[in-house]
């Protein structure tokens, strides 16, 4: 059997691939703790038997399967409304939400290549949108501004987690500064 040819990519940096690969998995557990979060506001509380739970599970997950991101964010954000999050912290996550969301889209969907300086590679990508046309975006990417990235989702992702918990001591420090 003759070998298949092999893709080589340009961007050969082992510590990229691995702060990509960071930055997938804290997206996926963003990702995870929306839709966690998503079932618990969904749930029954007066029927709590084991039975009830898996089934309340399983028809939480068929509503949310390959639903967008975008339209996790809404149910979460209107769950949350009305099981009556504190406003201020609701704001801040769904800022934050969209902004590690369009963020990592920006890493995810780009093309790489050779950088400009040591250490960093070329992350280019081109949209067309209604509003600004088309429009081209080069940026020289270092493994170290991937995992800041991948960090700032984790931190978003515990923030998602403790959204509607006010307890005193309770994670507090999450809400005292915004993230970047």
């Amino acid at each position: 059997m003759t070998p298949r040819p092999k893709l080589e990519p340009i961007a050969r940096d082992p510590e990229l691939w691995q702060a990509l690969g960071q930055l997938t998995v804290y997206y996926a557990m963003l990702e995870g703790q929306l839709k966690f979060n998503i079932w618990l506001m969904l749930r029954k509380e007066d029927e709590i038997s084991a039975l009830s739970e898996i089934q309340e599970q399983q028809v939480a997950q068929i509503v949310m399967a390959g639903r967008p991101f975008s339209s996790l964010v809404d149910m979460f954000c209107s769950l949350c409304k009305l099981r009556g999050a504190e406003q201020d912290r609701l704001d801040t996550v769904r800022k934050d939400l969209e902004r590690v969301s369009a963020e990592r889209n920006k890493y995810v969907h780009s093309q790489w290549g050779f950088g400009n300086k040591p250490g960093a590679v070329s992350r280019s990508r081109h949209t067309a949108k209604a509003k600004d046309g088309l429009k081209f975006s080069d940026e020289q990417v270092t493994p170290a501004d991937v995992r800041a990235l991948a960090d700032d989702i984790g931190h978003v992702t515990l923030r998602v987690s403790t959204v509607m918990w006010s307890g005193p001591g309770f994670h507090q420090d999450l809400w005292k500064e915004s993230s970047p």
